[in-house]
């Protein structure tokens, strides 16, 4: 273990430097985990020695001139402070503490994050889902448009994605603080292997000082043998934490609750892989605790088997390939989706679409990074190109009684359809009115053609 309380130990130090750093983060997390397991598990001696070489580590760093330590140096800078204060520290701590202190608070200050004001940016754009390898987003000759179904932004705490409202309570919980309690397990045995995760995602959450959270989903055009996309949905989730070990608890909770659930929730039911060494080695290095899960779909009825395409379409999810991602990035916590259509003609969804350094994680992963650096900016062209359907956040589809655009994904042409019950509203495709009606439509165009 190297010696990180005195930056002088880099002058006798034989290790490579890139060696150096990475020991010291590791004694940083270590440090870290000691903090956050008190008091339970850590005693005041422990979490005093903890701290200590937490801003240590960081003014090595720091001596190091390594960059993007914000992050760690903002908590080290707490910790010296509470080295100071506190009646048991000795001198030498506190001299140190002090030193430390004058060494990391101009890297600490630089940790303002005022952009936290918007989670949006933290998200792939239509620009970048074209760049990943394998989605076939935006390619010519049969590509499909992709627009965004459903966008909740800047939430104060977990939501459903059927309409953004707040995840309900459980029955007979008349507030979260009732249940705020309960770990994993008793979550799971309380509410079920659905229930434990749903609830607890809610749970988590504020137990791990959830600060802003966003739910985005994509969709390809085409309703059942239309749908020829090769990714057909995508959703994509962030939970901003206060902390980067927040976002690793509140990270290991759900994925605690969804293994007792048999995969349920977080994971999506499917079946947890381990990445290829070839597939590790292209990650972004700020990629943290990934979990990858897939579908094994079953095998599709022949075009001839009339019964079995009829079973298909009236449940096809079981037929289709899927992919899920969750993983950390400093104190966000990640979620990717992806479903293939339901004929994907062009081109079957491969799990090569998730990995390689254009691959679906590392785009989501270095959306998070360059907007909690402040490098990212809210794509007002994306949000243009690709409105969704009426109830969205984006809010860029046509008002009722506007037939200049369709009502469903805002495209304006000059041979759109009214709809004829209310002829309020107006589609460029079958496909379009279909997914309108079923997602909000029905109730408002009945009532109109009923005056």
């Amino acid at each position: 273990m190297l010696n990180i309380a005195n930056s002088d130990d880099l002058e006798s130090n034989r290790l490579p430097r890139d060696e150096i750093e990475k020991n010291v983060r590791r004694q940083f997390d270590d440090a870290s985990a000691v903090i956050d397991l008190s008091p339970r598990h850590s005693t005041p001696t422990m979490v005093l020695r903890a701290r200590i070489m937490r801003f240590s580590a960081v003014r090595l760093l720091n001596s190091l001139k390594v960059d993007g330590i914000e992050r760690e140096a903002n908590a080290a800078l707490e910790d010296t402070k509470i080295v100071l204060s506190d009646p048991d520290a000795d001198e030498n701590a506190k001299s140190l503490a002090s030193q430390s202190a004058a060494c990391i608070s101009d890297v600490s200050s630089s940790y303002e994050m005022n952009h936290v004001s918007t989670i949006r940016p933290s998200f792939v754009t239509h620009a970048d889902l074209c760049q990943v390898e394998g989605l076939n987003v935006g390619k010519p000759n049969g590509g499909k448009k992709h627009f965004i179904a459903r966008t909740y932004m800047n939430k104060a705490g977990p939501v459903g994605m059927t309409d953004g409202t707040p995840k309900r309570l459980p029955p007979g919980v008349t507030s979260i603080n009732d249940i705020a309690h309960l770990a994993p397990t008793q979550l799971v045995q309380s509410y079920g292997e659905h229930g434990g995760g749903f609830f607890g995602e809610s749970v988590f959450w504020m137990r791990h000082n959830g600060i802003l959270l966003g739910k985005h989903k994509w969709e390809a055009d085409g309703h059942l043998d239309t749908d020829t996309a090769t990714m057909s949905e995508l959703w994509d989730m962030r939970w901003c934490m206060a902390t980067h070990n927040d976002a690793k608890n509140f990270h290991r909770e759900m994925l605690e609750a969804s293994k007792l659930g048999g995969n349920n929730g977080y994971l999506d039911g499917f079946n947890i892989f381990s990445p290829k060494a070839n597939e590790k080695s292209e990650l972004e290095s700020c990629i943290e605790d990934l979990v990858v899960s897939c579908t094994h779909p079953k095998k599709r009825p022949g075009l001839r088997n009339q019964q079995g395409r009829m079973m298909m379409a009236a449940n096809p999810t079981p037929y289709l390939q899927q992919f899920n991602g969750v993983f950390v990035v400093d104190r966000v916590v990640v979620k990717v989706y992806v479903i293939e259509g339901f004929n994907p003609t062009q081109g079957k969804l491969q799990r090569s679409c998730l990995f390689g350094a254009n691959g679906l994680l590392n785009a989501a992963a270095r959306a998070v990074m360059e907007w909690l650096k402040g490098q990212r900016k809210e794509s007002d062209t994306d949000a243009a190109a690709s409105p969704g359907p009426s109830g969205s956040a984006t809010q860029n589809f046509p008002k009722w009684g506007d037939l200049s655009r369709c009502a469903r994904c805002g495209v304006a042409r000059g041979d759109l359809k009214q709809c004829s019950r209310c002829k309020k509203v107006a589609y460029c495709t079958k496909e379009c009115q279909v997914k309108h009606y079923k997602n909000g439509h029905k109730g408002p165009c009945r009532k109109e053609a009923g005056n």
